[in-house]
């Protein structure tokens, strides 16, 4: 999510340098900026305003964030929460972050105001988060670096409750501009919130892309499931003449957007979509009792009704259970389904989190032979399995399952994992045919199947970055593989899976790439690129 810092004092009243706040907002929200820091909530700022503030964001359609003012290590806790009095029982969004700088003093007072902080949130404010920043006021006045000190300091507390805050601008400036420098990885894997600004010869908070910040690159550092707010801290009084005040903003925008892999937008749509997504691909378990019909719940997670059969395959939450409340939900969601069936081990097929979450439901789990112990381990009672091998057919309810060996590894290596494919056949039923995930397109040893009147095909052309839309070879491996079973249609899935970086994401192109390598084989089968939570019937 895109964030950015305005000035406390603005958001109380509007005017210079933005001109009227409830436009400017707007302006912001259009532009695609999901939420606004009130920079800053001193410690003696009236709560009743701090929440007016608050709300004027949130009626604009954007989430809050706060930079609070601490005196001393003492006062942390007063200092923070008085302001936030009454703004945090009425918080309009899951989560707070509070960003402080590290105070003046030794580390054991430092820790202890982050331990009473920490304290303070487990007892009363569990909605928020403090994001400890690596820039500070050092015992002399001036301003410092602390990477160092942050780390240290929130690894020894070891709470949950307290993160890092990586302020760019000012790293780039502490380590002299030199680009090729990153904080060190124990830093990187505690950051839970951004503060971004570009550096004009040794002044800070200037905007991007007219000035100098490696932005891309830092993103890069830890990015990969990083879900939180990539927030840009710009003080327009620094570079008042030199640019406008809107250009400023709005350039940086654009220019931040530029730096985001992939994944950040997609981390964006779970968080404001997946539960809505899951509630509707739920409805497939009311489709009438005389067809079958399915739904995409994640990348490769699905929900069957077969005859008003309710079944399912391979669901697991991944990131949708970290960035929504669907864990909440998805027992009611199944808890009428009878079966669920196991293709492989990997966690976005198979994942302990999302078991968890089902294992009481009065369910039968197939899955194969060697992942019993896997499967007990997450939780899975273990009179609740049904173990299946390559090449046996086995009848639950009224499915006939058939496996055969899956085809993970790549080619002559060891570099994949054991998998089972299922054909699902009923009777006056579609017979479905589930691949799952294919690294290996030899078709030999593949059992022969009659017309499949459905395929789910996980889209995968190779291991080169995705990002290079030459897949050589892979495309057409890739058909060759599925239209062996002789499909009427295939879906086509396994894309924008968030928990993958940039260069491994398959994209709907790459869906289209497979889709018309198919036709060159077969004009006759159709193509269908599901939407996640839509039903479609079979």
């Amino acid at each position: 999510m895109i964030g950015i810092s305005l000035p406390y004092t603005y958001l109380e009243n509007g005017g210079e340098p933005y001109g009227n706040r409830t436009r400017f907002l707007k302006k912001l929200r259009d532009a695609g900026v999901g939420s606004v820091e009130l920079r800053t909530v001193r410690y003696n700022a009236a709560p009743q305003k701090v929440r007016a503030v608050a709300e004027h964001i949130w009626n604009a359609g954007l989430q809050i964030t706060v930079h609070a003012g601490v005196r001393t290590a003492a006062t942390a806790v007063e200092d923070v929460f008085a302001p936030l009095a009454e703004l945090i029982p009425a918080l309009g969004q899951t989560e707070l972050i509070v960003v402080i700088h590290p105070v003046v003093g030794t580390r054991e007072e430092m820790l202890d105001a982050l331990g009473a902080l920490a304290d303070h949130i487990r007892d009363h404010a569990p909605t928020v988060k403090i994001a400890l920043e690596n820039n500070r006021r050092m015992p002399d006045r001036s301003m410092g670096d602390s990477v160092a000190l942050v780390t240290e300091l929130v690894t020894a507390l070891n709470r949950t409750e307290v993160g890092i805050c990586f302020d760019m601008g000012h790293y780039f400036w502490a380590v002299g501009k030199d680009k090729s420098k990153r904080p060190p990885q124990a830093f990187l894997n505690k950051i839970i919130h951004t503060h971004i600004h570009a550096l004009c010869g040794e002044t800070t908070h200037f905007p991007l892309g007219r000035y100098e910040l490696p932005v891309s690159e830092y993103i890069a550092a830890f990015s990969q499931g990083y879900a939180g707010r990539y927030n840009l801290e710009l003080e327009y009084e620094r570079y008042a003449g030199q640019v406008a005040a809107d250009d400023a903003v709005f350039e940086s925008i654009e220019a931040l957007k530029a730096a985001l892999p992939l994944y950040a937008p997609l981390y964006d749509d779970v968080r404001a979509h997946f539960t809505e997504r899951l509630l509707r691909a739920g409805s497939v378990f009311e489709s009438p009792k005389n067809v079958t019909a399915a739904a995409l719940i994640h990348s490769s997670s699905y929900l069957f009704s077969t005859n008003g059969y309710h079944w399912a395959m391979d669901v697991a939450l991944r990131d949708g259970g970290r960035l929504s409340d669907a864990p909440r939900r998805l027992a009611a969601v199944m808890k009428d389904a009878a079966l669920m069936v196991v293709t492989h081990g990997h966690e976005d097929h198979f994942e302990r989190e999302t078991v968890a979450l089902l294992r009481d439901l009065p369910m039968t789990w197939l899955v194969p032979d060697f992942l019993y112990d896997m499967a007990v381990d997450y939780g899975v009672p273990p009179e609740k399995l049904r173990l299946i091998r390559a090449g046996e057919t086995t009848r639950i309810g009224p499915l006939t399952i058939t496996a055969f060996q899956g085809r993970h590894y790549r080619p002559g290596t060891s570099n994949g994992v054991e998998t089972l494919g299922y054909i699902v056949t009923a009777e006056n039923a579609p017979k479905l045919v589930f691949p799952a995930d294919v690294r290996d397109f030899r078709t030999d040893g593949l059992p022969e199947c009659a017309e499949a009147d459905a395929l789910f095909a996980h889209v995968w052309l190779g291991d080169d970055d995705t990002r290079h839309l030459d897949r050589g070879a892979y495309p057409d491996a890739f058909a060759r593989f599925m239209t062996h079973f002789h499909p009427k249609r295939i879906f086509y899935t396994h894309l924008y899976e968030t928990a993958r970086s940039d260069e491994q994401t398959w994209r709907y192109v790459h869906a289209g790439m497979a889709a018309d390598a198919v036709k060159r084989i077969d004009p006759a089968i159709e193509a269908v690129i599901p939407c996640m939570g839509d039903v479609t019937v079979l």
